[in-house]
Formats: structure tokens, sequence, C-alpha cells
């Protein structure tokens, strides 16, 4: 295109020069935002690290070992009033992101609703744990908060807990899933390791029962051969 045909030539180093500068400034104040955005949302996130989960990430931890070991692991379990830990958590609900919030309605909720299972409120429960788990993940990352290789081992490990007890309580009951989980933990069997934290997601956010019920069976089935092979 030829400027000279629309521009006069004696204004073209002129309107070139502006548009240079145009474009500079408008660089300039998108890269100012966006460093700006960065470091509030930074800042944001140390809140919540400060606020939210510095507060009840050890007590979910503890309901973790808790659902996951027989014996002095129901002792536990009594001092961690989880349910007070959750309604004490959904105060703070606007720290957490929109699966807990979503989370929280329906842990309100549910006890309004008619022909509800004995266990909901604990499967709930769990769901809450496991999404909140999800969430620290996810914060740590992103305010570069340095784990250990073995407190990220712990934590990839109770998120994957709080995933099968929920999926196998919901699929099943309760009481089976914990009681299969302190067999797990007795025997110290590394099961859970074998499936990645998608795979597990992806069967959380789906629950359909042909899937759910091939992945119980394959853990029982390993369970069982590990057990047997045990004595």
């Amino acid at each position: 295109m030829n400027l000279s045909n629309y521009i006069p030539e004696t204004y073209i180093p002129a309107t070139i020069t502006a548009s240079v500068a145009l474009i500079a400034a408008v660089g300039a104040q998108f890269v100012n935002n966006w460093l700006t955005h960065r470091r509030e949302n930074k800042k944001y996130l140390r809140a919540v690290y400060e606020e939210f989960i510095s507060e009840f990430f050890a007590d979910v931890i503890t309901y973790a070992y808790a659902s996951s070991s027989s014996g002095k692991g129901y002792n536990i379990k009594e001092e961690v009033d989880i349910s007070s830990v959750l309604n004490n958590m959904f105060k703070k609900v606007h720290y957490g992101d929109k699966d807990l919030q979503s989370l929280h309605l329906e842990y309100k909720t549910w006890k309004y609703m008619d022909d509800v299972r004995a266990d909901t409120e604990v499967i709930i429960q769990l769901k809450i744990c496991y999404f909140f788990l999800l969430y620290c993940r996810k914060v740590f990352k992103k305010i570069g908060f340095d784990l250990k290789s073995d407190a990220t081992h712990a934590l990839f490990y109770n998120i994957k807990l709080f995933a099968y007890l929920y999926i196998c309580s919901e699929s099943r009951d309760y009481e089976k899933a914990v009681n299969s989980m302190n067999t797990i933990t007795m025997f110290k069997v590394s099961i859970l390791e074998n499936y990645s934290l998608r795979y597990l997601h992806k069967l959380v956010m789906s629950l359909e029962p042909e899937k759910s019920e091939k992945f119980l069976n394959e853990v029982d089935e390993k369970l069982e051969n590990y057990v047997y092979n045990s004595y």
C-alpha cells in the first residue's frame, strides 16, 4: 500500500513516528498491567495460603491418616472432628476455588434432600477433603512453595487416598471403603501409586458405575493377591 496516496508525503515520517510511539505506549501499558496483575495475583495466593490453607491443611491430612489406619487411627479420627473443621473452612470459602465453593452449597443442602443414604454426609466430606488438597497443590505450585520430595509424595498419596475413599464409598459404601483402605495401609501395599492423579480425577468427576467398578475390582484383586502371597 502506498501511503502517499492517502497521506501527504510531508506527513508520512511524522505519521510513522506517531504510530510507532502509539504501539510502544500500548505495549508498555499491556506489560505493566500484566506485571501488576501477576503481582496482585501472587499476593492474593499468599493470603489464601496464610488465611485458609495453613489453618486446615494439618487437620485434613490427619483425617486422611485416621481414615486409612485401623486401631489407633480411630482414636485420631475422634480427635479430628472433620465436621467442625469443614464448617470452619466454609466460613472462609471465599478463599477457595470454584470447586470448593460449589461443594459448600452441596454440603449445606444435602440434609434437606429426600431419600439420602446414611453415609451421605461422610461421602461429601471425603469429596471436600479431596478437592481441598487438590487446591492446596495448585496454590503451592503457583506461589513457589517448595515442598521436599517426601512431603510432595505424601501430598500426592493423600489426594489419591481421598479419591479412592470417595469413589469406593459412592459406588459401594463408606465402611467397605475404609476397610479396604485400612488393609492397604496395614500391609503397605502401593496399589494407589499405580494410578495417576488424572485417571483418579476423571473417576471422581464422572462416577460412571462401570468405570468405577472396574477400578475398584482391580484394586480388590491386587490387594487380595498381595495379602494371599504374604502368608
